[in-house]
Parts: C-alpha cells; structure tokens; sequence
C-alpha cells in the first residue's frame, strides 16, 4: 500500500507576479470541497502573511488538517547565512503557531529553494520534515542526502500542480503513482481561472510565467485532482499527513 499526502502551498497568487488573494477566496473552498467529498485530510503549507491576513481560514484549516511553514511572505530563503534564517523562520513559525494554535514540524521553501544551511536552520528550530525537494528536478538530490545527515526527514514531490493543469500532464502523474511516499503538490491559484481573475497588474517580463501558471487553472484543475484521487484509491494508497509519513 502507496501512502500519500496532499499537500497545499497557501499564499499569495503566483507570487512573485501579483499581491492578491483571490486563490484563498475563490479556489481554497473548492479544493477543500473536493477533499471532503474523498473524506481526505490534507497538510497546508501557510505563509505568516496569509495567518495574519486570514487567520479564521486558517483556524477553520488547522481543526481539520496539518497547518506546516511556507516561509513569512514567501521570499526566497536560499541565499540567507544562518543568522538569517534563523531570525526569519523563528518570526514565521510563531505567527504560524500562535494563528494554528500548534506549532508547525513541516517546511517547504517558497518557490522549492532550499539549502544546506536552510535545513539545518529547521533542524535547529526542532522541525521535523521538509518538503521543498522535487523527484522532477535532479539538481536538488543531494538535499535527500543532506537532510538525512542533519537529522531532518526530506518528503520529495512527485506530483506537481503543473501535471494537473497541461494537456499530458497526468499521463506523467501516472507514472509516479507507485512511489511511496506519494507527494502532491498544488495551490489555491491552481484553481481559479487566472484569466478571468483581476489578479492586478504584472510588468511584461513576468507576461510568460503568468500564462505558463494560467494554462489549465480552474475546471480542468479541479477536474483532474479528482480523477487523480480516484486514481490513487483505486491503486488502494493511504491518505495521511505529511507529519505522520
């Protein structure tokens, strides 16, 4: 039997690209939706941000699901001497602990960025997982092996939001469902139809990224997280929280 976690990155929409929330408003209720209609329980990586903004979302989240760290205002940690890091995540998990009323033990890193000194800064601040590594992306490895070393579990994403939004993207979904753990990764933004959202203004250079993140986004999102779901039941995996994997 596969175990496998759902796992939600809440922040802000396609950051860096935008500073609204109209994922949280409009797609986080959907994706939930989908989640009770599976009887599923699911782990919510939540920036500081998003716990100061809506902290009766992520009150309502916490009494049902595993609330875990995504960082204070999803920047970029990876370039942070320890000092830092310290500093920051201390700040993060706090608001976080004091929002969810229990102290998060997961970590991913905004944008999947992780370190070296990133992960020992969790281990020092007692977490106990991090889920900021990519099986899609072979750079990041070695971090499997350095987390091991430090004292940290490294959880790695099989199934990206991406795969669940482009045409051919399930067909490369398939193909990991035998891994163990099963990670799945996704946002709120993911299912909302970007295009039809005033999500405000965006500077040329970023038009591609934001297109690339719109195509797909919404019904079809939505429509294929649950035939991945189904997917996964009937290969008789077992849904748990990513703290208990």
């Amino acid at each position: 039997m596969v175990r496998a976690s759902l796992t939600v990155d809440v922040e802000e929409d396609i950051p860096p690209f935008f500073r609204s929330f109209k994922g949280i408003e409009k797609g986080l209720p959907k994706i939930l939706s989908t989640f009770n209609e599976f009887g599923i329980k699911a782990t919510f990586f939540v920036t500081a941000e998003v716990c100061e903004k809506f902290p009766d979302i992520i009150r309502e989240l916490a009494d049902e699901h595993e609330i875990a760290c995504h960082g204070f205002r999803h920047e970029r940690l990876d370039g942070l001497e320890l000092p830092a890091l310290h500093r920051t995540l201390s700040t993060a998990t706090d608001k976080i602990a004091n929002t969810a009323v229990e102290k998060p033990v997961g970590f991913r890193a905004p944008r999947l960025r992780v370190s070296e000194r990133l992960l020992r800064a969790l281990a020092d601040l007692g977490y106990n997982y991090d889920s900021s590594v990519s099986v899609w992306h072979p750079w990041q490895r070695k971090f499997v092996a350095t987390a091991k070393k430090i004292g940290i579990k490294e959880l790695p994403i099989s199934i990206d939001n991406t795969m669940l939004r482009i045409p051919m993207g399930m067909d490369l979904a398939r193909t990991q469902l035998g891994r163990d753990p099963l990670i799945v990764f996704m946002h709120p933004w993911d299912a909302i139809n970007i295009r039809r959202e005033r999500l405000g203004r965006s500077e040329a250079p970023w038009r591609a990224s934001i297109f690339w993140n719109s195509i797909g986004a919404g019904e079809r999102f939505l429509r294929n997280l649950r035939s991945l779901i189904s997917m996964m039941l009937k290969k008789k995996a077992e849904f748990v929280l990513a703290r208990d994997l």
